[in-house]
């Protein structure tokens, strides 16, 4: 496990399942996991680790948006962090950094959805909702927004494409 956080003197070269999130108590698995804290200056470990900070600098300025994707692939570039990998996949990495909005990112959006217009609708319908406008906002373009509703939640083409058109505005 790559730990991308600030370093302590108190962080641990390997965490356990059962020792660090179960408190000791028996568990029918107990996994390890050997954490890798830091690297030589400037090798690939310590460029995703700056890569990881930057972003999340600029979580904290402009949200969980386009923008703050889009300024930490810049501010990146300009200093030569992932510079080669992110000027020839840039469109990639977008994409890539979009999957960092998980379920909990989508069902929280759901919920300040429901509480500020009073809008009854299933979990399920406001996931749908929630990703469509994520996706509108992270500029993917129409169809692979359908293609990726039909997946996600196992809706045919068609479903999806009424359910993603109608949000599309």
């Amino acid at each position: 496990m790559l730990y991308t956080g600030n370093y302590t003197n108190k962080t641990k070269e390997v965490i356990s399942l059962k020792d660090d999130f179960l408190n000791g108590e028996e568990s029918s698995i107990d996994v390890r996991v050997k954490v890798i804290y830091n690297s030589k200056q400037g090798d690939i470990i310590d460029q995703y680790v700056t890569f990881t900070k930057i972003y999340n600098e600029q979580v904290k300025i402009h949200g969980r948006t386009r923008k703050a994707v889009l300024e930490t692939i810049r501010i990146c570039k300009d200093k030569n962090i992932l510079k080669e990998y992110l000027a020839s996949k840039e469109k990639e990495a977008v994409s890539i950094m979009m999957t960092l909005f998980d379920k909990e990112y989508i069902m929280n959006t759901y919920i300040d959805d429901v509480e500020r217009n009073g809008i009854e609708i299933g979990r399920e319908e406001g996931s749908i909702l929630t990703t469509i406008k994520m996706c509108k906002e992270f500029g993917v373009s129409l169809a692979d927004a359908i293609k990726r509703i039909s997946n996600e939640f196992n809706l045919s083409e068609r479903e999806a494409e009424a359910k993603v058109k109608a949000c599309w505005e």
